[in-house]
């Protein structure tokens, strides 16, 4: 396992998903607004700071415990991609970061609420809007482990749209349309992942 191809995945995952954004954002919003304010990479403003935790620790705790209960009932857990990290110790921790916050926590609060989740409630309003990003969030986490069987993966559709749909709500109503507190969210639930496969 060596850090710096790490690192670089990860950097690259970014870029790649960060692509699609990139270029809608170059074609229809540049001159109105900078990117990183369009797609809601920005410090969050919170209206009311004691709603906006309890959302967030009860978000964050749903997520880890469908990543640590849920989904090892569901399906292999050598087919996740924190499986890498089995058995590895304390030598996977930095992978593990890199993974967690990099790799699949901001690449993927990049596309599906910062671009997918912004742009569908511009056009549809905020409740179809973050109900199809959410749909869509679910849906691929399902496609990943359809090979785990039908109800592994209807009900891995459902739980991580469920997830899907509260981390945009977060966002976009207690967070004023920053998306760093679903990254946050994403990438702590991916990191407790592998801190349970790595030991």
């Amino acid at each position: 396992m060596s850090i710096v191809t790490d690192v670089v995945d990860a950097v690259l995952q970014v870029i790649l998903f960060g692509l699609i954004p990139l270029f809608w954002w170059l074609a229809t919003a540049r001159k109105k607004t900078c990117f990183f304010r369009w797609i809601g990479l920005q410090r969050p403003a919170l209206s009311d700071r004691r709603r906006f935790y309890c959302f967030f620790i009860g978000v964050t705790a749903a997520f880890c415990g469908l990543g640590l209960i849920l989904i090892p009932l569901l399906v292999d857990m050598d087919i996740l991609a924190a499986s890498r990290f089995a058995g590895k110790g304390t030598a996977a921790l930095v992978p593990a970061i890199f993974y967690a916050f990099i790799q699949t926590g901001l690449s993927e609060e990049l596309l599906f609420r910062g671009f997918l989740g912004k742009r569908l409630s511009s056009r549809f309003g905020f409740a179809t809007g973050n109900t199809l990003q959410a749909a869509v969030f679910g849906i691929l986490h399902g496609v990943m482990f359809q090979g785990s069987g039908a109800l592994a993966a209807v009900t891995l559709v459902i739980l991580t749209g469920a997830v899907g749909w509260c981390m945009g709500y977060m966002n976009e109503k207690l967070a004023n349309g920053s998306i760093v507190p679903s990254w946050v969210v994403h990438g702590i639930s991916n990191f407790v992942t592998a801190l349970a496969v790595m030991f």
